[in-house]
């Protein structure tokens, strides 16, 4: 028995917009990992998002590792992998606008279907120390509104996290309370507002709903504000907590809203062993995954162990059908061909910045593993 069958969820297409594969498994794992995270949640489409530099511990294998994925599962299926490159900083003088931009048409040209930005998460914002609308960046996206392509953006956390009295336990001992040290929500805020002065056409897709489910008015202002904004539901499950505490004008807002909501769960790479049933209650899949499709489908209020009593939005299949994947597919079409001898090189030029020292993994396993999967993609893009 898959998920949506053990839960009575509503059966019509998923296409899953927001999913990493930053868990340290080789290529070849991963791959099956994703195979069958799609069959048990009968997703026909998923979107990787690579994401090459963290906060706390850089992964430079990942968007080679995404694009492995996405060229052994597209072999079996046509289009049902997307991937979303990620840019690589340097965090010195190597970092420019010319250096930028010349990523994101390598990315493209290796066959990225779009581009997934982690700089505007509070504490990458800090390490970064360069505003999301620094002129640095305005050759890059320039680029991407020309290719028309859609950014999935990470910008913020809860509001609570800046607030000592109001940060959860959780987000506490993850190192995700935000002192002075740090820039604002609201400060990271205007940042995403300048970007889009500069550049109102570009299709940016803010993930885990910009953290603004706590103030109505100002999603609603973001909305009608910048039309080729979207918001992907990827939980901060604080969320559902805001959206049962105003839940007739949440409905309303997703319902008039539809066409730029998209279906995402922050689901990763999890090994679960040889029974997909652990995932039910895996905080890196299942959990999100229920607690997601729960609070947009059904209607009975249920208790959530971690955010309480909650009411569910309970919206109309028209509305579901748009969430779950016809705004996958507007923002995207079809997969992109991938770039083979691109992707090949690629490798092999990471492999040296790797071992001669110019870039990093976590450590020293991680490092190893890195190495180990990048010769394995070099060589499968060279068959």
């Amino acid at each position: 028995m898959n998920n949506p069958q053990k839960n009575g969820y509503l059966e019509m297409p998923i296409w899953e917009g927001h999913c990493h594969c930053m868990m340290y498994h080789k290529a070849e794992r991963t791959a099956e990992l994703f195979r069958r995270i799609m069959e048990y949640y009968e997703y026909e489409r998923i979107t990787i998002c690579a994401i090459v530099n963290e906060s706390d511990a850089d992964h430079p294998a990942d968007n080679a590792v995404a694009f492995y994925v996405k060229s052994k599962l597209n072999a079996e299926k046509p289009n049902s992998v997307y991937v979303y490159g990620n840019i690589e900083h340097y965090y010195d003088e190597r970092d420019t606008a010319d250096g930028y931009l010349e990523q994101v048409k390598r990315l493209v040209a290796m066959g990225a279907d779009g581009i997934k930005l982690l700089d505007g998460k509070t504490a990458d914002r800090k390490r970064l120390n360069r505003r999301l609308d620094d002129p640095i960046f305005d050759k890059m996206y320039a680029y991407i509104v020309e290719q028309g392509l859609t950014v999935t953006s990470h910008v913020g956390d809860p509001r609570a996290n800046w607030d000592i009295t109001k940060v959860s336990e959780y987000a506490r001992k993850k190192g995700w309370y935000y002192d002075e040290t740090y820039p604002t929500l609201d400060e990271l805020y205007a940042e995403v507002d300048g970007v889009l002065t500069k550049f109102p056409k570009l299709k940016l897709n803010l993930a885990h709903f910009y953290f603004i489910a706590d103030d109505y008015d100002g999603a609603v202002a973001m909305m009608e504000k910048w039309e080729n904004v979207s918001f992907d539901l990827t939980p901060g499950g604080e969320m559902f907590v805001h959206f049962t505490a105003d839940h007739d004008k949440w409905r309303a807002f997703f319902t008039k809203y539809a066409d730029r909501i998209t279906y995402g769960t922050d689901t990763y790479n999890q090994d679960p062993g040889p029974s997909l049933d652990d995932y039910e209650n895996c905080a890196a899949a299942g959990r999100r995954i229920n607690q997601l499709r729960t609070m947009l489908e059904k209607t009975e209020p249920f208790d959530d162990p971690h955010f309480g009593h909650l009411v569910p939005l309970g919206l109309d299949r028209e509305v579901l059908e748009k969430i779950y994947y016809k705004n996958v597919l507007k923002n995207n079409g079809d997969s992109k061909p991938l770039g083979n001898a691109l992707i090949a090189q690629y490798c092999k030029d990471m492999l040296c910045e790797l071992e001669s020292g110019v870039i990093k993994s976590g450590d020293d396993n991680k490092q190893a593993m890195d190495v180990e999967n990048l010769k394995t993609i070099a060589a499968w893009f060279e068959k």
